[in-house]
This record gives structure tokens, sequence and C-alpha cells, in this order.
């Protein structure tokens, strides 16, 4: 799958709106532990759990031109700042759609950065990607992956 990015797919006070929302109610857990450590806080949801959720994506999908076949599952990362991060990694046996709420970081998709902002969304096949470290960011972002075959 080719990556798209959508910048503004959710308005911009409906995105503000949800990451305060989900920072608050989500029991948020130590993220995936890498080779260095702690990398930030997530909290795996499923569909219907969250229905805003699931209107966004659905949303998003639509704007791209794609139907969501088989959602295999959402996982929801909250980075509090630029100290959080994600390694690189893949998801070999699926697509995403990674929505961005929040302030702005960099996600990396195969050798492309894209700067990620509060209601930007991307969606992309299952190249290498990841979060990198942003030392200078203080601002908090939630990202909401979703795992979909198509």
């Amino acid at each position: 799958m080719k990556t798209l990015l959508l910048k503004k797919s959710i308005n911009t006070d409906e995105a503000q709106s949800m990451f305060t929302i989900l920072r608050e109610i989500l029991p948020w857990k130590e993220g995936i532990k890498s080779r260095k450590g702690f990398t930030r806080l997530a909290c795996p949801i499923n569909t219907g759990d969250i229905p805003l959720i699931d209107q966004m994506l659905v949303s998003v999908a639509k704007s791209a031109g794609i139907t969501i076949n088989n959602a295999l599952g959402i996982y929801v990362n909250y980075y509090k700042n630029g100290e959080m991060w994600t390694p690189n990694h893949s998801h070999k046996e699926s697509n995403q759609i990674v929505i961005s709420l929040g302030g702005t970081r960099t996600l990396n998709v195969g050798t492309k950065s894209y700067k990620m902002s509060n209601g930007d969304a991307i969606i992309f096949g299952h190249g290498i990607h990841g979060v990198p470290k942003e030392s200078h960011i203080t601002e908090g972002r939630i990202s909401i992956a979703a795992f979909f075959e198509n």
C-alpha cells in the first residue's frame, strides 16, 4: 500500500478535544519496551470500545477512498513529551491508519519523515516505521494506530 498523508483530516478542535478526553480516560500502561527500556504510554482497545475513535477511523478511510476490511485492532499511544518515542518496527501482516492528536511529532515511514500535527492522519502498509525522540518537544501527543487488512 502506498503511503498517504492526510493533513487536517480531523477538525482541529475535535482532535484537541479527543486528545484531552483520551489522555484522561484511558488506562495508560508502559508501552512496548525496547532494548533501550521504556518508550511511551499505551493502551490497546478493540473496535467498538470508543465509538468516537471508530467514527474518526471510518471518516479518515472514507476521505482516502479506502474501505477497512477485517479490522485487526487499535493501539493508542501517548507521548507526554519528546523524550517518549517508538522504536522502528513493522507489522508484516497489516496496513495501518494513524491519527495524530495534540502536539506535532515526527513519524518515520520507510525512508521518509512526516510531521504529524493535530488532526493529521497517515495510511501506510507494513513498512518499517517509528517515532524518534525529539527532546525539544514539550507538548503531549496521542496517536491512534488502527491495523487492518485491505
